[in-house]
């Protein structure tokens, strides 16, 4: 239910950020809300926001093909469900939250701008920085995941952020324009460090998850295996 109910939310939340204000936001006079309207692709939130989607689409095929009993197809889409969970989705919507909100409480001018308002209203805002790290926390309290080693998760976030890093600076070589106003105010160290402070987020709020994780499962993180095929999954 619960992946169903987030699946069906960020649907809606997606189509209303891409398709819907994408009409008003391109007739706007405001650069701002153009900006956001022409390129809401290009932010690291709807990127992470759609990857949790990815997740939650997996996990409602996970329950259906468990219906079916294709308990093999249903082992190996678990298997990539939790590393996309533990080692991505999750890390980053919980390090997108807390330096989004920090930068926002400090001076929202320099992360999402008042006039912002005018396109995006408050509870999707809540929907794209604050639900979005609820829902997977609640999630872990659900299912039982079988958590990426360290040295994996580590990858997976620095490939995802290096990635994202050619999208943002890509997009001012390109334009000319710099995807969140902060950046227009720092130096260029001052933007990798930046970059590399939100590696460290990412990396320490894998840590974070890992040990609610142990703390919630008792550090037992249950796979299906050939071996246990007739065996009690904690799984849920």
């Amino acid at each position: 239910l619960l992946h169903i109910s987030a699946f069906s939310l960020y649907l809606y939340v997606i189509y209303f950020l891409h398709i819907q204000n994408a009409t008003k936001g391109l007739t706007s006079e405001d650069k701002t809300i153009k900006t956001i309207a022409m390129f809401s692709g290009r932010f690291l939130t709807n990127w992470t926001y759609a990857i949790q989607e990815i997740y939650f689409f997996m996990c409602i095929l996970q329950h259906l093909l468990s219906l079916l009993s294709a308990n093999k197809i249903k082992d190996k889409l678990t298997k990539y469900s939790d590393y996309l969970f533990t080692s991505i989705a999750t890390p980053m919507a919980l390090m997108v939250s807390i330096v989004f909100w920090a930068i926002f409480i400090f001076d929202r001018e320099l992360i999402f701008p008042k006039v912002l308002d005018q396109l995006i209203p408050v509870w999707i805002n809540h929907c794209i920085h604050t639900f979005n790290s609820a829902i997977p926390v609640v999630d872990m309290f659900l299912v039982n995941h079988k958590f990426s080693t360290w040295s994996k998760a580590l990858q997976g976030i620095l490939i995802y952020l290096l990635i994202y890093s050619l999208c943002i600076f890509g997009t001012y070589f390109q334009t000319g324009l710099w995807l969140y106003p902060l950046f227009a105010i720092l130096t260029w160290p001052q933007r990798l460090l930046l970059c590399l402070g939100v590696f460290i987020v990412a990396a320490g709020m894998f840590g974070l998850t890992k040990v609610i994780h142990n703390i919630i499962w008792g550090g037992v993180s249950v796979m299906p295996e050939k071996s246990k095929k007739g065996s009690k999954h904690k799984r849920k």
